[in-house]
């Protein structure tokens, strides 16, 4: 079992990540690009050598709910639940991050509405990613952020929309709303779509 643990909101709904047994490290001289070491990332190298120590391998995510978000039966503030969830979707999300989760009907953790996180702008970078170049096309730039979670610093450049690219300057700290896509050739990266102060978001 390889397990993370979050606080939030239930339902299409919100989580906060918290933290994961895992010896805490800097990664603050991180290379500034889109594969930059990102808090906890459960990576193929690390995969296979626990899939080959133990016979099933799952993921979880933990999540400690906020409270009542509209929804009938959802969990009391501070309730503590652990979702099933996909090596990617564990992955998506970091340590300190706001995230509006979707459910199956077993409970697991299938998918994100909205991941919100806070970073320091370190640079912008015309190159908007590494990862492929179908999606750099798609953004004016990219934005070079530096983190602080509970796992320790790391550093990570994501593509960025226009509106975000051009009202964000070097050295600004804010909080992002990030949307998570998948390249044509099927790898998945996450994009800044918004600055998010407040963390708002909209039940779809």
């Amino acid at each position: 079992m390889i397990g993370r643990t979050v606080v939030g909101k239930r339902g299409e709904r919100s989580v906060r990540v918290g933290s994961v047994n895992q010896s805490r490290r800097s990664n603050s001289d991180s290379p500034e690009t889109t594969g930059a070491p990102l808090g906890f990332v459960l990576n193929d190298s690390t995969y296979e050598d626990v899939s080959e120590a133990y016979d099933d391998v799952r993921c979880y995510v933990s999540i400690r709910h906020e409270g009542y978000d509209g929804l009938r039966n959802a969990p009391e503030a501070g309730d503590v639940i652990h979702y099933a969830t996909d090596r990617t979707l564990f992955n998506a999300t970091q340590f300190g991050d706001f995230v509006v989760i979707m459910t199956g009907l077993d409970n697991s953790l299938t998918g994100f509405h909205r991941i919100v996180r806070s970073g320091r702008v370190v640079r912008k970078t015309e190159q908007a990613s590494d990862t492929d170049a179908a999606v750099a096309s798609e953004y004016p730039g990219g934005i070079v952020l530096a983190h602080d979670f509970e796992s320790g610093t790391s550093r990570k450049r994501y593509p960025a929309t226009r509106n975000v690219y051009s009202n964000v300057e070097r050295g600004q700290t804010s909080t992002f709303g990030l949307q998570r896509e998948s390249t044509p050739a099927g790898t998945h990266y996450l994009y800044l779509d918004a600055t998010d102060q407040s963390r708002s978001w909209t039940l779809l």
